[in-house]
């Protein structure tokens, strides 16, 4: 198992937000080591002036509400295997926790309301991200 550092872990997410197209808008992405410290955040204009959320993006409970949520989930890995992503609808936005356990992080990703990311070609793509960096740079 591999701790990616923060100047890693800033680059992908520099990377993930430079995946946006006609059909999904990523607003932020927030990289988390697998005890919920941040380390790496990166968010548009279109986000900060939508969701005022300056706030919330350095807080603790950010990353503590991201490891629960995963823990609450893993509650039924051994009926459905390990989860790939969790998705969660919002009045203005979509939200995505991307755990992957080969290199200790958790990706939250903020997304458009009407965002198309209910497949695994975006996780598949964030993945490829974190791999490349990683072993690039090593």
């Amino acid at each position: 198992m591999s701790v990616i550092s923060s100047n890693k872990a800033e680059k992908i997410a520099q990377d993930i937000l430079s995946l946006n197209d006609k059909k999904m808008t990523i607003l932020s992405v927030s990289i988390r080591d697998w005890s919920g410290n941040s380390l790496a955040v990166k968010s548009t204009e279109a986000f900060r002036q939508l969701f005022r959320a300056n706030r919330l993006v350095e807080s603790k409970y950010s990353g503590s509400l991201a490891v629960a949520a995963l823990g609450v989930v893993n509650e039924v890995k051994d009926i459905f295997g390990e989860a790939q992503a969790i998705i969660t609808l919002h009045k203005d936005c979509k939200l995505m926790l991307l755990p992957i356990p080969s290199y200790r992080v958790l990706i939250g990703l903020v997304f458009e309301r009407l965002a198309v990311v209910e497949d695994y070609s975006l996780a598949n793509k964030i993945e490829r991200i974190v791999v490349e960096t990683v072993e690039s740079q090593s």
